[in-house]
């Protein structure tokens, strides 16, 4: 009888053990899926100012619909740059958005950094720029602007 009830025992904790992994199966198969879980997508690019990388540019992507969400990104020394959702999150929402590009700014000591590029890629309340740019889920989200130094170029004001 002892080694009936002991065969019993392993058998359900080897059906508990079963049913535990298979659980988990079926958690990690939920969780992931066609699309990113938190909406977000990866976005990538690359500007140049009169055919030459603009390195350490701000890169804001304004979103066109009030239901969304800006994102951000800064140029590296190739005028490359990934999209930011947040500090800690890579990223972009869906949608359509204007893009803001700039220069100005403060380095790391405290000097002031002037704005090189031209206002019209610029967008502001009072403005739209005239860059734009299109998440979508079926598409490789990457943009290339091939900006001018043609226009005006104004100084933020202190």
């Amino acid at each position: 009888m002892l080694q009936s009830n002991c065969r019993n025992s392993r058998k359900n904790r080897s059906r508990v053990l079963s049913c535990m992994a298979m659980g988990l199966c079926l958690l990690l198969l939920s969780t992931t899926g066609c699309g990113p879980s938190d909406g977000l997508y990866e976005a990538t690019g690359n500007i140049t100012l009169d055919g030459e990388p603009l390195e350490g540019a701000f890169v804001t992507l304004h979103p066109k619909s009030p239901e969304g969400s800006v994102s951000y990104a800064q140029t590296d020394k190739n005028g490359d740059c990934v999209v930011e959702f947040s500090d800690t999150k890579d990223g972009i929402l869906p949608g359509e958005y204007f893009v803001n590009v700039q220069t100005a700014g403060e380095d790391l000591e405290g000097g002031i950094i002037k704005e090189r590029v031209p206002s019209r890629y610029q967008h502001t309340e009072d403005s739209e720029s005239e860059l734009s740019f299109t998440v979508s889920a079926d598409s490789k989200n990457h943009f290339e602007f091939k900006l001018t130094s043609e226009g005006p170029v104004v100084q933020p004001t202190e």
